[in-house]
């Protein structure tokens, strides 16, 4: 919290008890839930209700206690206020007032809402979104300025009528933390990009074969998509058949039986591997034996 505190002991106070033993104060605390930063305040409303009651240095304050650290506040018209400036969260405060003591809960809610994982295909349209709340609790107008933090780089885009902001997510396949931040407000999320062009090392490797299998945005086997693959810095195109798969051998790519390193690429996308070109020679139209290489 942004206030000054002190970590002191509560003050003790002396009471003085009327005759028939029976003194009356009203000391009131509620739990609070309120918007990150804005404007609401944890209030202590405290009033003596006994006109013969006597104290002995009578506190003129109210003493909060949240995260270990003690604020005092003044009493002014039997209300002592508390502005609350915690991390969004779940947290306890004691009040003390005297020997009187309430203890109640504090949840700060997050500006940045509806904000979660994303797992998506390699250049698919899937976006990451959030949406931004103002003080009332209620989505911010458009325009509003709202920064993303993934893989080291920053980008800022703006809300929309609705109070969502989106990020276009084109980075290569692989595990990412996103975090997005709003005039103080930061949420994080994880991002995982799967690939749509994957190799099948247990099929191409002392196989003789190069094979690979590409699928579209949505997950799916990619029939006649179009694939290039680089060897010693010369590019062959080719068409996936069924299931999406490519296999080559040596009848299909004719060159002398070595290793060779090669490169497939698709959509921006690429993967590597090493061609152990001995002469052998199979059915590269067969998926089905592909797969059930892949799968056995």
């Amino acid at each position: 919290m942004n206030e000054t505190g002190n970590t002191d002991e509560i003050p003790e106070i002396n009471v003085e008890i009327p005759e028939n033993g029976i003194y009356n104060v009203t000391f009131e605390t509620n739990d609070l839930t309120k918007i990150y930063k804005n404007g609401s305040q944890f209030e202590a409303k405290v009033k003596d209700n006994y006109e013969g009651i006597s104290f002995f240095d009578k506190p003129t304050k109210c003493t909060f206690e949240v995260n270990g650290v003690l604020y005092y506040r003044a009493i002014q018209n039997n209300t002592s206020k508390l502005n609350i400036n915690l991390e969004p969260g779940t947290y306890v405060i004691t009040t003390y007032y005297g020997i009187l003591k309430n203890t109640n809960t504090i949840t700060v809610l997050p500006t940045i809402t509806e904000n979660n994982d994303l797992t998506k295909f390699y250049k698919n349209d899937s976006q990451y979104t959030v949406k931004i709340l103002g003080p009332d609790g209620k989505p911010v107008s458009s325009g509003k300025n709202v920064t993303f933090n993934i893989n080291g780089v920053f980008y800022t885009r703006q809300t929309n009528a609705d109070g969502i902001a989106k990020l276009n997510i084109n980075l290569a396949p692989g595990d990412y933390i996103i975090t997005a931040e709003y005039e103080g407000c930061k949420v994080s999320n994880k991002i995982i990009v799967r690939p749509t062009l994957m190799l099948f090392p247990r099929i191409a490797i002392g196989s003789g074969i190069i094979s690979v299998r590409v699928l579209d945005g949505k997950g799916e086997s990619f029939e006649n998509a179009p694939i290039k693959i680089n060897i010693n810095g010369e590019f062959y195109e080719f068409k996936t058949g069924k299931d999406g798969v490519f296999i080559a051998d040596g009848s299909v790519i004719k060159l002398p039986p070595r290793d060779y390193l090669y490169t497939v690429y698709y959509n921006g996308d690429s993967v590597s591997g090493i061609w152990h070109l001995h002469g052998a020679v199979i059915d590269h139209d067969s998926a089905d034996w592909a797969l059930e290489k892949l799968y056995s």
